[in-house]
């Protein structure tokens, strides 16, 4: 008998490359050029008018609250300031009766500022949600803004720097809000807000 000549090893797989067994097929790769398609909602699909207005709303809430709790922080200051320029027109007044007035106007302007800012907030919510009507009530709560910075406005003295920047803090606030409402009726925020689609937070 004779012997069968050796069978010659079997080459080495490549460096680097595992051997191909026997499992799963392996997903293919997507080509280069393909481009994924734009989501039909989520983030993605917000229009960048939506979300410019309401960045500009979380700048001016942010501004208010700003500007809200420097006035809390003052508050006695700021009565002070007042009482002595009531004090300053008219020197017949009573000092007691007039530090109470002016605490008191004070803490009715703060708290104002706070109905507003807190009206705002709900505001932009309802907005981020979809709803229609609170582009119509922004209009008459950034009146009522602007009547109040005015109001806040005389309570602060102008003498240092700190009262310059709270006074700029409540007018650059409503110039934002403004621009805010300007924004919420345009085109490309009217053509979202009425969208029939599920709403979407997009704060």
């Amino acid at each position: 008998m004779h012997d069968d000549p050796p069978h010659p090893p079997a080459s080495p797989p490549f460096a680097g490359v595992p051997p191909q067994g026997p499992g799963p097929a392996r997903p293919e790769r997507p080509a280069l050029g393909g481009h994924e398609p734009a989501p039909l909602s989520g983030p993605g699909a917000v229009p960048s008018a939506v979300r410019r207005t309401l960045r500009l709303w979380q700048a001016s809430l942010t501004l208010t609250f700003f500007a809200l709790v420097t006035m809390i922080l003052t508050r006695g200051g700021l009565a002070t300031h007042l009482e002595e320029a009531l004090l300053e027109r008219d020197p017949t007044f009573s000092v007691t009766v007039l530090e109470t007035a002016t605490r008191r106007v004070v803490l009715g302007v703060v708290a104002v500022l706070a109905v507003v800012l807190v009206l705002e907030l709900a505001l932009v919510r309802a907005l981020s949600g979809r709803h229609t009507w609170p582009r119509f009530v922004t209009v008459p709560v950034v009146l009522l803004h602007l009547v109040v910075a005015v109001l806040a406005s005389l309570l602060v003295p102008g003498t240092a720097w700190q009262g310059w920047l709270l006074t700029a803090t409540l007018f650059l606030g409503v110039a934002v809000a403004l621009a805010a409402v300007i924004g919420s009726f345009a085109p490309g925020f009217s053509a979202w807000v009425h969208r029939r689609e599920p709403p979407e937070d997009v704060s």
